[in-house]
């Protein structure tokens, strides 16, 4: 890849803010910036928000040195959440549309296909610790069971606005915003992968959303579900979460 800028400008009135939360993983952080400058369809803009207040000027420096300094913005959040520093960026985002990343995530630019304002995308993401394609859970049940990743969707910023992360959730707060709009119809999905990023690891798979799954129903209901399509959801959770036990136990 040759050292020109990330994006190429067009006429479009689509612009991507790549919202990225870090605490000080400097190395992780520059792998993500260098997947950034990619070409892409669309002008990108690059937000990071930290909480190790040390790293300013180190983080500062990586930006030059990845050409990123001119179209970006950096802002300290002190004891914090992940969401609330997702929550951060979306309200100081200029962009259209808004994607979320965390150290060591690689953002595929070229490979995002042309979309509309005012729409957001589920698309998929590769997981290369099991050397597959995360699967894309398209099927309205399916999807109430099992969150897609939130570095293969991109979030038209209207959506969000309107539906902050939750920060009470410290996992899955996006899971919550996803079956909201989910249930808004407000989801538009397609098969490109557009994202690379590590499964079962990080904090997301070593801490377990126990507020998130005591909510569920609520969430479930709160969002328009009747009894009936709320309990076969129940149901197939919790077949999915004993077929899981059932592998460990078999495994081990």
């Amino acid at each position: 890849m040759t050292n020109k800028p990330y994006f190429e400008y067009k006429k479009s009135p689509i612009v991507i803010s790549v919202i990225v939360a870090i605490i000080n993983e400097l190395p992780g952080l520059s792998a993500t910036l260098r997947s950034l400058r990619d070409k892409c369809h669309y002008q990108v803009e690059v937000i990071i928000i930290y909480s190790d207040i040390s790293i300013a000027n180190n983080i500062k420096q990586i930006l030059k040195y990845h050409k990123l300094n001119s179209t970006s913005k950096i802002e300290h959040l002190t004891k914090s959440t992940v969401y609330d520093a997702y929550n951060l960026g979306i309200k100081i985002s200029s962009g259209t549309h808004l994607i979320f990343l965390g150290s060591y995530d690689l953002l595929l630019l070229d490979q995002i296909p042309l979309i509309e304002k005012n729409k957001s995308y589920v698309m998929r993401s590769f997981l290369p610790f099991r050397n597959k394609i995360h699967p894309l859970h398209v099927n309205k049940t399916m999807a109430l069971v099992f969150n897609n990743c939130h570095q293969s969707i991109i979030y038209a910023k209207e959506d969000l606005v309107s539906n902050l992360f939750n920060s009470n959730y410290p996992i899955l707060a996006d899971f919550d915003v996803n079956i909201k709009l989910l249930l808004l119809r407000k989801f538009t999905f397609m098969m490109n992968v557009i994202a690379i990023h590590q499964d079962y690891t990080g904090l997301s798979k070593t801490i377990y959303d126990k507020k998130f799954w005591n909510d569920y129903p609520k969430i479930l209901s709160s969002n328009g579900l009747n009894f009936l399509q709320k309990r076969f959801t129940l149901i197939l959770k919790d077949l999915f979460n004993l077929a899981v036990k059932l592998k460990h136990n078999i495994s081990s």
